[in-house]
């Protein structure tokens, strides 16, 4: 059996994040930052001073903070255009150092390299300048062009038309670094082609970009399930329910019942049923997980306990792919 889809796919909203993170918006537009303080030893530098600033913008601002135990540092709510930001460490026993010239993107946080301290003060920062008005506009222009080209790209997906989808999408991913938005919708393209081992190229490049973002991993799930490969599908799976999980966010449905789907079609059906639970938890309107839910239960020798998600079943789909089938058991149980 075929799970749904199990990523939510890339929309417009989230490309346009991508792109302000190059553009001058109206509206001042906030990112985040994190890095690590080393000596030269490459040892981590606990309680160093942390002080961030905007330089070459039409604004001053100023942040301060200070490294944690393990030298670890993070700072949110910083402009991410019109200007650039410059990070200077020093410490009590007079060491210090700086990363400059920092264009901090929007969406997930930012990592810089380690900063390395040194004895004595930082040279002198570079002098500051301001974006020309001409300059904002020349990359106002190209990232509208660059915007238009992806929402096109969806367009194409909708009307079948892969190839032309893929090519505009690449033409974005060349221009944006690290534009993990674009492989996404990419591996969405080939996945409906059928062209399973590009694919997965495309979601795997997404994951080196951004690691944290579960939807790669999800479809990654649903394409190792239709190989065959189910502990990979089943680590994917997995993978993306945690890091849900890890950022507070809600169980997400679809994944869930992907992973049933992927525990059954193991022959593993208690832990299938599991999952199907969960999935039911999450969205009790959806008919497949409940009729799934209803076999992997009787199955698994639960025949009283399947009954209720069988007629719920049909109560969401009385004329549903599995209607006859959920009617079958249902008598059996009788």
């Amino acid at each position: 059996m075929n799970g749904q889809r199990v990523f939510r796919g890339v929309t417009a909203s989230l490309f346009a994040v991508l792109v302000l993170a190059l553009a001058v918006p109206a509206q001042a537009q906030m990112g985040s930052v994190k890095g690590r303080v080393v000596d030269e030893a490459g040892k981590p530098v606990p309680d160093a001073d942390v002080v961030f600033d905007f330089v070459g913008g039409d604004v001053d601002r100023q942040f301060k903070g200070k490294t944690n135990a393990k030298g670890e540092f993070i700072r949110a709510g910083l402009l991410v255009a019109g200007g650039r930001w410059r990070i200077t460490v020093t410490t009590k026993d007079g060491k210090s150092g700086r990363s400059e010239d920092l264009d901090v993107p929007t969406g997930s946080v930012f990592a810089i390299p380690d900063i390395v301290i040194k004895p004595g003060k930082v040279a002198p920062a570079a002098a500051d300048s301001k974006m020309s008005k001409e300059e904002a506009e020349r990359i106002n222009k190209r990232n509208a062009e660059l915007e238009k080209r992806f929402n096109e790209s969806k367009a194409d997906l909708e009307a079948g038309n892969y190839d032309a989808a893929i090519l505009k999408l690449e033409e974005v991913a060349k221009a944006i670094e690290k534009c993990g938005a674009c492989y996404i919708r990419i591996g969405d393209a080939y996945t409906k082609k059928k062209d399973l081992p590009a694919a997965e190229k495309a979601f795997l490049t997404a994951i080196s970009f951004d690691e944290k973002n579960p939807d790669p991993y999800s479809a990654l799930s649903t394409i190792y399930n239709e190989q065959k490969k189910f502990d990979e599908a089943t680590k994917m799976s997995q993978k993306a329910a945690d890091l849900i999980a890890a950022s507070g966010g809600a169980v997400d449905p679809v994944a869930v019942y992907n992973q049933g789907v992927i525990l059954w079609n193991q022959g593993k059906g208690p832990e299938a049923a599991a999952a199907f639970q969960r999935a039911v938890t999450a969205n009790p309107k959806n008919p497949d997980a409940q009729y799934m839910l209803g076999l992997t239960l009787f199955s698994s020798g639960k025949p009283a306990e399947a009954k209720a998600p069988l007629q719920e079943y049909l109560k969401l789909a009385p004329t549903g792919t599995n209607a006859e089938a959920a009617k079958q058991l249902l008598a059996a149980i009788k």
